[in-house]
């Protein structure tokens, strides 16, 4: 029995330990930036990486990619081997290195010229360790005018790093500018003739967490620039890209849109629907495409193009109809302070004028998602002919409110309700699409039979209705499942939620909801479920749940109230509980006895 015991425990222990060993770990990653004074640079990358796995080498690091612009870089490979578990040495042999064209200019014949090296690693075996050291070279003249060096590293690997060198030499004469989330690591600063570096290193970084819905702010990231400020990069920007006059391709492509068009909302939304959903996305990053954007009248031309051109693109046709467009950007919540640069952009907007009213619209999704809900998760900038200055959009009072008298027979639930919405949950449309779509917010409660819109407005939308639903027994019993509106809470489709985290927590916003059912039911139902009261309060927020019968009456109230974006791993566990509740059956469905 105890050699039985102790071969159990035994087990348990080198299972225990398999798990704990990562599939593979980078032993080092070292990055080295060279800026030259002509613009020309360089970077040198190293790493080290055990394999410890046969996932590691089969599924994950097999392979390493690299994109470049033979037009203007080349790549040089410094050293490529692999030394087995025994200490063998398997130098890469010359068809481990392939040129392909990147995924993603695969349907952009004006950026067909990048190119992608595929270095793949050879002798890979459980305890094997991959050595790469290469550097790519980049001539003078690929940065266009105004452009200044920047670099942008997420220190976080798909597995655990033993030490991470990062350094950056720039002429003496520019400044270095950077933003460090997650760490508090202070760089190494000498001098040398006419240059200066910066040096960073980092020890045993954890693997990027698999947990889903992780803020920005705590994972480690490295941004530097060369810009004086963060004003002087947007310029750069918006002088090379965001200032043309329309020519008379894209006059013509206008006139023949926005013919017929009533308003400025209809000509507005007509042309974003056009770039949006006509202009196909073209998904080359900034930086690969060498800080070019092509102008208006070759993306029209071509009918695609990257993020930057089709909002250059919609720019250019809001100025022929007589638009004065801003231009709106999105960077990471977590760099709210320094220089950002432009490598960090998350994506655009533009600001158009609806009747002295603003009107933020995307040139990649129609309808345009809310601008006011990711004032939490992002750090806005407008840009204008006139000015550039941080903007402040932040929506705290979304909320959800649903009433709603419900009668019941074994047969149909007829429901006669009214709800409210309020805050930024409801995408930028034109007013009839809005219309429709808050209509379909209540179909949940089955058939409209009336409807009645008291307001359209995205923002305060209102509407009164009357709805009926065929319902079915089963064995004398009903399951009626209360209604709802589709948005909100529901909209975020949390799904099922681990049972505990390690890293903090982030929700899409706060929010308020409540829902109030009057229940009536004929004589001859029951109602089966069980009278509940539920009341939980948490420093970030409250849930309220009550389920009274009085007779052939029910009345349901449901409140849930979210107050912070942000939760704590301690906090995720009482929020987990409470969304939970939240969606429990039982407190969204009732069970009814149809009496014979």
């Amino acid at each position: 029995m105890k050699k039985y015991i102790f071969s159990l425990l035994f087990c348990f222990i080198l299972c225990a330990s398999a798990q704990a060993i990562p599939e593979a770990e980078f032993i080092k990653i070292t990055k080295d930036y060279t800026f030259q004074p002509d613009g020309s640079y360089e970077i040198r990358y190293t790493k080290q990486l055990k394999i410890n796995t046969h996932i590691a080498f089969n599924n994950l690091y097999g392979e390493t990619f690299i994109v470049y612009n033979p037009n203007y870089q080349s790549i040089k490979i410094n050293s490529s081997y692999t030394e087995q578990a025994d200490g063998t040495i398997i130098k890469a042999p010359e068809n481990a290195f392939n040129e392909v064209l990147p995924s993603n200019a695969a349907d952009a014949p004006a950026y067909n010229h990048l190119r992608e090296l595929v270095i793949t690693h050879t002798g890979l075996e459980i305890g094997a360790t991959i050595f790469l050291d290469y550097t790519l070279e980049t001539k003078a003249g690929y940065l266009p005018n105004g452009i200044l060096p920047e670099t942008d590293d997420l220190l976080e690997e798909a597995s655990p790093v033993k030490e991470y060198t990062i350094n950056i030499q720039v002429p003496a004469s520019l400044p270095l500018n950077y933003i460090l989330t997650a760490s508090q690591v202070k760089p190494k600063i000498t001098e040398k003739g006419n240059m200066k570096q910066y040096s960073w290193q980092f020890k045993n970084i954890p693997a990027a967490s698999y947990e889903s819905k992780i803020p920005d702010s705590v994972i480690p990231r490295l941004i530097t620039s060369c810009y004086d400020s963060q004003l002087i990069a947007l310029k750069a920007l918006y002088g090379n890209y965001f200032t043309d006059q329309p020519d008379e391709t894209v006059k013509n492509k206008v006139k023949e849109l926005t013919d017929g068009k009533k308003d400025d909302l209809e000509k507005i939304l007509a042309l974003q629907q056009f770039v949006a959903g006509q202009i196909a996305f073209c998904k080359i990053p900034f930086e690969q495409a060498g800080y070019t954007a092509r102008t208006p009248k070759e993306v029209l031309n071509t009918a695609y193009g990257t993020d930057i051109e089709k909002n250059r693109l919609l720019a250019s046709m809001l100025r022929a109809i007589g638009q004065k467009p801003e231009i709106v950007i999105l960077f990471p919540a977590q760099l709210q302070n320094g220089i950002k640069g432009l490598n960090t952009i998350s994506s655009f907007r533009i600001k158009a004028n609806n009747n002295g009213k603003p009107l933020f619209i995307s040139a990649l999704f129609y309808p345009t998602p809310s601008l006011e809900l990711s004032g939490h998760q992002k750090n806005i900038w407008m840009i204008s002919d006139a000015e550039i200055l941080p903007l402040n959009i932040v929506e705290n009072n979304n909320s959800v409110n649903y009433k709603a008298n419900i009668q019941l027979s074994p047969e149909k639930a007829t429901t006669n309700g009214r709800f409210i919405i309020k805050g930024g949950m409801i995408a930028t449309m034109d007013t009839a699409s809005t219309g429709k779509y808050i209509k379909n917010l209540c179909s949940q409660a089955g058939k409209l039979t009336t409807s009645q819109l008291n307001s359209a407005d995205r923002r305060n939308a209102d509407m009164s209705f009357s709805a009926e639903k065929e319902l079915s027994t089963t064995h004398d019993y009903l399951l009626y499942e209360l209604p709802h509106v589709n948005t909100g809470i529901k909209a975020w489709y949390l799904g099922i939620l681990n049972s505990s985290r390690k890293k903090p927590f982030e929700l899409s916003y706060p929010i308020t909801e409540n829902y109030s059912y009057t229940i009536t039911l004929t004589p001859e139902m029951a109602l089966k479920t069980k009278a509940a009261n539920i009341d939980i309060s948490k420093p970030f927020g409250k849930l309220h749940i009550s389920i009274t019968p009085n007779g052939s009456q029910i009345t349901v109230n449901k409140e849930i109230q979210l107050n912070k974006t942000v939760l704590s791993p301690s906090e995720y566990q009482d929020f987990r509980n409470m969304y939970n509740i939240w969606n429990d059956k039982n407190y969204n469905t009732l069970l009814i006895q149809i009496k014979q």
